[in-house]
């Protein structure tokens, strides 16, 4: 056992992976991450958190351990812990690693604290959790051009089982109209984060955004209002407090969408929302927001000169930095096994890739397609040649899956590297069921086999597969890396 898990890939955290890069020194500011964070605290009524220069500097330390390969490794220490990795190919910045995180919201269920099934909420509770009250956060830009690593400390640490991330559910901090200064902020960062100049609040542009969302007051419908200026709009469900913050963030969460590259939305997704909100030639704006009458709530903004024009791109430059390295934060980081079960939270994010382009397919597939048809059928013979109850050992699922534990990768980590077990990533498909490429955070390619309904392999199936094909060794055979439990998921790596 000790040999066959030593030649595999241990990567047992919570991760956030989205394809980008560096970015400006003062967009890691304490301030910003502060900042930024505390705009959520405020929209369910929790209190700030204030910065801390012991878990700035243990954050700074771990993120210096992980510059030399950018791996979504948490750090196992006394702190709750978020962490984000932006690939090369764009300006990432605080906000970034701050609006995924906080869009995990609308997987959060305030009324039982649960999260949606097969999503993730860890990230979007850690930053709103009442007892917490102190951060501490860091960033680096990783070698080789490995993109960018950033992560947050918290103290006390949150997501305890049991316990709340704050008490009540329901309208928080909210008025008839927010002030303008609420809209400018997160917009202001995020296009400082790519060196574009500050947007200006617009009585004029206001006033009309302020008359379309009082007509879409009735039912909330996201529909453009085909007027003269740019527009970004958010439509927020029933049973959830929604704020200007969530409005922004989701907007800018479309960054990971942009191909700074190509200036195209990367294929079957949309990102006008995110490049509106970094248009350098729109340097007006004016933003409203109404509760819907059948509930919900209804967020625009409009921007003047409008954005996303044919042919021009949003801002100049790309995968370059608006303004030097992440600079030196602090001090420690980590997280518990209930803290580390946040990643990227949005199943938006898609294949990393290290030199930016695709790899040849073919000379993966066949020695993959033929790989897993020979562990498909060496299981089968261990099922059919498996001792007769009588004389086998018994034991319960919890401890197979405690057993092969130090093997097992991060669902996130194999959702996000395969796109999501995207249709333009399958390899190919039998009676076992499903085959994946993929990339993982430092460029390794992979083929995850995904489990068929009817193949019913459980646990100890899971562990025999692992155990035999770890030990196999042949030039046509692709190295096992680890396998991955993601509910009734069993996915070999």
């Amino acid at each position: 056992m000790a040999a066959a898990a030593a030649s595999l890939l241990l990567l047992q955290c919570v991760v956030t992976m989205l394809a980008g890069a560096a970015t400006a020194d003062a967009q890691y500011s304490a301030q910003t991450f502060a900042d930024l964070q505390n705009a959520a605290r405020a929209d369910v009524g929790v209190a700030p958190l204030a910065w801390d220069d012991t878990l700035a500097g243990y954050a700074q330390r771990y993120a210096g351990e992980r510059k030399g390969d950018c791996k979504l490794v948490h750090s196992d220490g006394p702190y709750g812990e978020s962490i984000f990795w932006g690939n090369k190919g764009g300006n990432w910045t605080a906000s970034d690693a701050v609006a995924v995180w906080v869009q995990e919201k609308q997987y959060y269920n305030c009324s039982d604290g649960s999260c949606a099934a097969g999503k993730i909420c860890s990230h979007y509770t850690q930053i709103v959790w009442a007892n917490t009250t102190r951060v501490g956060c860091a960033a680096v830009a990783c070698d080789g051009n490995l993109g960018t690593f950033i992560l947050c400390e918290y103290d006390p640490r949150g997501n305890v089982p049991g316990v709340r991330p704050y008490a009540g559910c329901g309208q928080f901090n909210r008025s008839a109209q927010s002030p303008p200064q609420d809209f400018l902020n997160l917009q202001n960062a995020a296009r400082a984060g790519v060196g574009v100049g500050m947007l200006s609040w617009d009585g004029t542009v206001a006033a009309y955004a302020e008359g379309y969302a009082e007509k879409r007051k009735g039912d909330c419908r996201k529909v453009s209002s085909g007027g003269p200026y740019g527009e970004n709009i958010f439509q927020g469900g029933t049973g959830i407090s929604w704020t200007v913050p969530d409005a922004l963030f989701s907007w800018l969460g479309e960054k990971q969408k942009y191909d700074c590259a190509s200036n195209a939305c990367k294929e079957g997704q949309a990102c006008g929302e995110y490049t509106q909100l970094v248009w350098a030639n729109s340097t007006r704006v004016g933003c409203a927001s109404v509760t819907c009458e059948g509930g919900g709530t209804f967020i625009t903004c409009n921007y003047d000169p409008p954005g996303n024009i044919a042919g021009e791109r949003p801002y100049l430059g790309c995968g370059g930095q608006a303004g030097g390295t992440p600079p030196p934060t602090s001090d420690k980081v980590n997280g518990t096994a209930a803290n580390g079960n946040g990643n990227g939270s949005n199943a938006n994010s898609s294949n990393p890739r290290r030199n930016g382009s695709s790899p040849a397919i073919l000379p993966i597939v066949l020695p993959v397609v033929t790989s897993l048809r020979l562990i498909s059928a060496i299981s089968i013979y261990i099922w059919i040649k498996r001792p007769s109850p009588k004389k086998t050992l018994s034991y319960t699922a919890s401890e197979d899956i405690e057993d092969i534990k130090s093997v097992l990768l991060d669902p996130s980590v194999i959702r996000t590297a395969t796109s999501n077990f995207s249709e333009e990533n399958k390899l190919g498909e039998g009676g076992f069921g499903q085959v994946y490429k993929g990339m993982m955070p430092d460029g390794q390619e992979i083929a995850v086999k995904r489990l068929s309904e009817v193949s019913k392999q459980g646990p100890p199936e899971l562990k025999n597969e692992l155990l035999l094909v770890a030990k196999l060794q042949h030039r046509n055979l692709v190295k096992l890396i680890g396998a991955c439990l993601d509910g009734e998921d069993k996915l070999p790596v």
